[in-house]
């Protein structure tokens, strides 16, 4: 869809998309702040078979989801009409963005309303159910682009306006399949607590001052691009961090059925068990991941190239420097899961908003004083990434779940990146000896240094409780085939 999209419209028209929804992101931190407890609360509850205090917790909450997203319609759309009085968008291209800012700001207030009454598959643990609907709600928002696109015409508000068709519809049977699943999820003027309602903000609001720092350094990047560089450098950084985007949010969904297991384990003072689960949380998220970021990082110049031609090549160093990201945030993917389910998220949040903060100072001076664009940008990303990770969250990880140094070492660190070594080895081999130049070369190098990859992990990363159940899966199957 990009590289169509590109061929056919200005560079100044597709950097609209990313800028505004750099923006949108940022509601987040408004959803957060009432609701960031808001899951934990109701499992709770529902866990100790407590099904009135889910309904009270529902009703308590939603009078401030009403506030919130009354503000946030009415500031959001007064911002949407002038957006050319805050943003450098070209004369010629201010209507759509006013469009577009606008109908994502009505999408994202029905999402916020919705909130408590969708919580019933954190409840349930439904997390499957909840993917295969987000999968379909991904699926024909990409259709009905393609569509808008191709009989409609070229133009990058058809983006918006299908991802919020696509959007609305999926809120609502989220929210009538959430209900069916936990009819404790209702509102009641006579279930109101406002003691709750404080205790979920509470919650939320240290939660949020996390979410903030990390909005602040990610996506405040392409506002700053927006405001200082160029329509170029704003495309080129929204190229080359999407897929950095894809990949932390497919690890962040197959965690999430973690969350309540993680939260019971400390309930019940089962530390050896909590300590356990985060090493090889730690392990998986490493092993998925890079075996994803480092092909991708390897290549990236090759699979701009063949993707979208040499006009963005520039990309490929932003992506490249995404994907190095990863060997840092991995092995730690379960620390804000366990800081919440532990009652840390203060301890946590604090210093992680304080770093982040100094990034996006670092990345004002590069952009405001220096003038320079994406590439320098992403630099100082993954300058106040690795440094906050080896000197703060993976410390404190260690800390919370009481995990020595050498157990970093052999149950996290060696068998967690031998793989990608090797891996690596077979991925630079081709990249010097013959470079890919189509896509087919790509996915076949991609798919040589996959299976060294995948050797070295059965051969030489498993622990004996991993290759104890990884028997047991394979004669459960032999004997179903048999």
């Amino acid at each position: 869809m990009l590289q169509y999209l590109l061929s056919r419209v200005s560079t100044e028209e597709f950097a609209i998309y990313p800028v505004i929804m750099s923006l949108m992101v940022f509601s987040q931190i408004v959803f957060r702040f009432f609701t960031g407890g808001l899951s934990r609360f109701v499992v709770d509850a529902y866990a100790k078979g407590d099904f009135y205090r889910v309904s009270e917790i529902t009703s308590s909450a939603f009078p401030m989801l009403l506030l919130g997203s009354t503000i946030f319609f009415v500031t959001g759309t007064l911002f949407g009409v002038n957006i050319d009085l805050f943003l450098n968008i070209g004369h010629e291209y201010v209507y759509i963005a006013r469009i577009m800012f606008v109908l994502l700001i009505i999408s994202f207030s029905l999402q916020m309303l919705c909130i408590p009454f969708k919580v019933g598959f954190d409840v349930k643990q439904k997390y499957v159910e909840l993917n295969i609907l987000n999968s379909f709600r991904d699926i024909f928002k990409v259709i009905l682009i393609f569509c808008l696109l191709i009989f409609v015409g070229p133009s990058v508000i058809w983006i918006v306006v299908g991802t919020v068709i696509a959007d609305v519809i999926h809120t609502a049977v989220v929210f009538y399949r959430s209900r069916a699943l936990v009819p404790e999820l209702r509102f009641s003027h006579a279930l109101i607590r406002w003691k709750q309602a404080t205790q979920i903000v509470s919650f939320g609001a240290w939660t949020t001052l996390g979410r903030l720092g990390a909005l602040m350094y990610t996506t405040g990047a392409t506002i700053l691009l927006n405001l200082f560089g160029t329509p170029l450098d704003v495309t080129n950084f929204y190229l080359g961090s999407t897929l950095f985007r894809h990949i932390n949010a497919l690890i962040g969904f197959a965690a999430l059925p973690l969350q309540p297991a993680i939260t019971a384990m400390n309930s019940l003072n089962d530390h050896q068990r909590l300590k356990n689960t985060v090493l090889r949380g730690g392990r998986y998220a490493t092993w998925i991941g890079l075996a994803v970021a480092l092909p991708l990082a390897i290549f990236s110049e090759e699979l701009i190239t063949v993707y979208l031609g040499s006009e963005f090549l520039k990309s490929a160093i932003v992506l490249a420097l995404f994907m190095a990201f990863f060997p840092f945030i991995l092995p730690t993917f379960l620390l804000p899961m366990t800081a919440m389910a532990m009652f840390k998220v203060k301890e946590f949040y604090i210093v992680a908003f304080v770093a982040q903060l100094l990034g996006f100072l670092v990345m004002i001076y590069v952009t405001a004083g220096l003038n320079m664009g994406a590439i320098a940008v992403t630099a100082c990303l993954f300058a106040v990434t690795a440094i906050s990770q080896i000197f703060f969250f993976w410390p404190l990880c260690c800390r919370l779940v009481k995990i020595s140094r050498s157990e970093v070492f052999w149950d996290l660190v060696y068998p967690g990146f031998l793989p990608a070594v090797a891996g690596s080895i077979v991925w630079i081999g081709f990249k010097v000896v013959y470079p890919p130049d189509s896509w087919l070369t790509l996915f076949a190098y991609g798919a040589a240094g996959g299976l060294v990859y995948l050797a070295t992990l059965f051969a030489f990363s498993l622990n004996s409780q991993e290759r104890r159940e990884l028997r047991t899966v394979i004669d459960k199957t032999s004997l179903r085939l048999g």
